[in-house]
């Protein structure tokens, strides 16, 4: 038997060295009386089996304006015209009999103008785009020999070999009813340019009798599309077992799912050996993300002990944060529904019930001490911000700043035609107790509060320089809480123009009313004069406004604050002036041991 041979010339122009076509050579059977009835006839199926679909020459007149073909086979030599024309197509057709050695030659060109410009120019880059789109015959390990001559001849698979890195062989055994099976990886990284496979750039392919079979992609399985961000892995599989077992047409193997589940796993714990160190790195990011996530959803810490061993059991291709976020919400749902079932089955079988109740709770006192310090651990993060706004120099800019927090951080601004509910504002900055008010009004007049029983438009403030809320815990005695947020660093105010006027206002209208009503219209309590009321006024205190507390008070101020308060018995009001800083200062204190417990220090 004769060597198989392909030779690729590259055709260039004399005065500009551009690629004006290619000549290919190989030392095949020719244009047998088979080959040659099935290239007159469109759409042959002749090569079906192969995976030809008879349009391939049809492709050459698409790109090239003339195609010429010389084609020896055992008893003659055949010559003709390939051209692109309505008929006619095959010209200057020329037959000689006789003796020769077998081949054909193939001379494409030159170029139609609209492909002539996107031919690559340089020798290295053509030889790289043959090797990428005929890679599955180098990648079998058992290819004719394909050289380009180009200036100088070079063997495509001697570069090839050169191009492959960290080439190794692995071997591997399995016993499938009752047969011991033995197979071979090859595995080696290439270029990633040269895998051009639009379904993934690594792969493992499956190969009998020298030809590559199957290609199965593996980027999800490692978890990379690049190794070391330049190369792809390939592994090639062979074995007796694959020999014997592919079809004819080599394009699968008759085996059964199980076995092939079997060998394709172990060829995978095989390729991921192989890259060990690229996978230690994608396991140390996965336990980073873990450990960050397990920072910021604290409810997770009754489900993960350890992030290095909880990111070991995730899928390499599971990296995201959204991704691994996802997988401890499943875990998390798993652990609680085997917690629940085991609890349901020892009721069940009626076993030591004391003993599974204080398991059962010891599991469900984990997941509520997780929920709540995941909930002190948010409220770090919004006092933090609310302490990056105070920090700002720029008096300006902090002036923005602390209006932007005092509507978009501690109470949201909600339409007049929805509540907001105690989980959705932040108002426990102010004062715990309205942790669990819910909304009463923002932007309605009083008229609307009051059902109609106050007949007043006037309404809070809510522009970005004042704002006035009212709060009340429906249900209860509570005080009627009535917060207004002053523009930081406000200094203009008078006796007809300031927050004390603004709240005692808001009081004695609303007690008059007799009654709060939700923006449905329904009664949420009625207010009577012993109905007692809390004021909150959240402002800088500026000369202005020790001077409205003189002329309103006496205010009291809280030792080591900017804190004033005082019980107005005229409205049956308490009222409690401070500085956005001592907002926060308080805020941090009231927290700070649950901060301290957490470890939540900075």
């Amino acid at each position: 038997l004769t060597e198989g041979r392909v030779e690729i010339e590259v055709t260039r122009d004399a005065a500009d060295s551009r690629v004006t076509g290619f000549v290919i050579s190989d030392n095949g059977l020719g244009l047998t009386l088979d080959n040659m009835r099935s290239f007159e006839t469109s759409d042959s199926r002749y090569k079906l089996k192969k995976g030809g679909k008879g349009i391939g020459r049809f492709l050459w007149l698409k790109v090239f304006e003339k195609v010429h073909m010389a084609s020896r086979f055992t008893g003659g030599e055949l010559q003709f015209d390939f051209l692109l024309e309505d008929k006619d197509q095959i010209r200057n057709v020329a037959l000689e009999s006789g003796l020769a050695s077998v081949g054909t030659r193939v001379e494409l060109g030159p170029f139609r103008p609209q492909y002539e410009s996107v031919c690559p120019k340089k020798s290295e880059t053509i030889r790289a785009k043959i090797i990428s789109h005929f890679l599955p015959f180098f990648v079998n390990m058992n290819t004719p020999k394909i050289t380009v001559a180009d200036g100088s001849i070079v063997d495509l698979v001697d570069e090839f070999s050169e191009l492959v890195k960290d080439d190794t062989e692995r071997k591997f055994e399995l016993t499938h009813n009752g047969e011991k099976l033995k197979f071979r990886v090859n595995c080696f990284l290439v270029p990633k340019s040269i895998s051009d496979d639009e379904k993934g750039v690594n792969a493992v392919f499956y190969g009998a009798n020298g030809r590559s079979v199957l290609r199965l992609p593996i980027d999800n399985a490692i978890g990379m599309q690049a190794i070391d961000g330049e190369y792809a892995f390939f592994g090639y599989v062979s074995g007796d077992y694959l020999d014997k077992h592919a079809n004819q047409e080599r394009t699968g193997f008759s085996w059964p799912d199980d076995l092939k589940e079997l060998v394709h796993r172990q060829a995978l714990a095989i390729a991921k050996s192989f890259l060990g160190s690229q996978i230690e790195k994608i396991r140390e990011k996965q336990t980073s993300v873990v450990a960050k996530l397990l920072t910021e959803n604290l409810r997770f810490m009754t489900i993960v002990d350890d992030p290095a061993a909880f990111a070991s059991g995730l899928d390499l291709a599971t990296q995201t944060p959204e991704d691994v976020f996802l997988e401890l919400s499943r875990e998390a749902r798993r652990e609680e529904g085997r917690t629940r079932a085991a609890y349901a089955e020892a009721k069940k079988k009626k076993s030591d019930i004391d003993e599974d109740v204080k398991k059962y709770t010891e599991k469900l006192s984990k997941e509520s001490v997780a929920s709540l310090a995941e909930y002190v651990y948010k409220r770090k993060l919004i006092l933090n911000a609310f302490e990056d706004k105070l920090n700002y120099t720029d008096l300006d800019k902090k002036r923005y700043e602390l209006e932007e927090i005092a509507h978009d951080l501690i109470c949201p601004l909600q339409t007049t035609k929805s509540e907001l509910k105690y989980e959705d504002h932040n108002l426990w900055i102010v004062d715990d107790q309205l942790a669990f008010y819910s909304y009463f009004n923002s932007d309605k007049t009083l008229k609307a509060t009051t059902g109609g029983a106050d007949s007043s438009t006037k309404e809070p403030d809510i522009t970005f320089f004042d704002l006035g809320i009212g709060f009340d815990r429906s249900g209860t005695m509570d005080p009627v809480s009535i917060i207004e947020f002053k523009r930081p660093g406000r200094d203009d105010y008078s006796l007809a123009d300031n927050p004390i006027v603004q709240i005692r206002d808001y009081c004695s209208r609303l007690r008059d009313a007799r009654r709060l009503v939700s923006y449905k219209g329904g009664e949420l309590r009625s207010i009577d004069e012993n109905t007692p009321f809390m004021g909150h006024i959240i402002a800088d205190v500026t000369p202005t406004l020790q001077k409205m507390m003189k002329q309103f008070g006496p205010y009291a101020q809280r030792a080591g604050s900017t804190c004033f308060f005082k019980w107005d018995e005229e409205f049956k009001m308490f009222i409690q002036i401070q500085s956005y800083a001592d907002v926060l200062r308080g805020a941090k204190a009231r927290n700070e041991a649950f901060f301290q417990k957490l470890g939540l220090v900075n």
